[in-house]
């Protein structure tokens, strides 16, 4: 046994049903009215691809049977699979063309990040190279002016105190000549 899920064909049954409720009631179509009627078989049983040719005109009331009518309707749904697979294979198409312009897109983008990519990392790198090369001056120059710093400190404090100590030595001299210590 077959399982259909809910499709467009069972909503037109349904909203046909649901708007024929509401109008006063004819006399109750057969089978055979249904699929003989021009208007209800265009609704009904909407026409085929204009790219597969139907081969099954559609039988009169007078030599309709249930066979006849599961003939037709066997004939419009290998119809509509026809058509299904037709519309599958074209959206099939599009998709893989749609997914390879995707898939090279990508790639580009991929590429052009990378380039940018690479291009940073040199530009950090030379940057990183002049700051080494700036702090090497820096630490040299530091190392210098403390090295002058510290012989010119020594220098002054040799020098000062030598002389500090010698304006001491007079002070204290001219301290005890004046209060006579000895």
């Amino acid at each position: 046994m077959i399982h259909y899920s809910h499709s467009a064909f069972d909503s037109y049954i349904i909203s046909m049903a649901k708007t024929s409720v509401g109008r006063r009631r004819r006399r109750s179509s057969s089978a055979a009215d249904i699929l003989t009627s021009p208007r209800a078989s265009a609704s009904l049983f909407p026409s085929p691809s204009p790219l597969i040719a139907t081969e099954s005109p559609i039988p009169t009331p007078a030599n309709l049977s249930v066979a006849d009518i599961r003939l037709s309707l066997s004939s419009r749904l290998e119809t509509l699979r026809k058509d299904a697979d037709l519309m599958h294979s074209s959206l099939l198409k599009e998709i893989t063309t749609a997914s390879s312009r995707l898939s090279k897109r990508v790639k580009l983008e991929l590429h052009a990040c990378t380039q940018q990519i690479d291009d940073v990392e040199k530009e950090c790198d030379a940057f990183s190279a002049d700051f080494k090369e700036d702090m090497e001056e820096i630490k040299e120059y530091y190392e210098e002016f403390m090295s002058r710093a510290q012989n010119s400190a020594s220098h002054y404090l040799k020098k000062g105190l030598s002389d500090l100590m010698s304006k001491m030595e007079k002070d204290l001299e001219k301290l005890r000549s004046r209060f006579a210590t000895t």
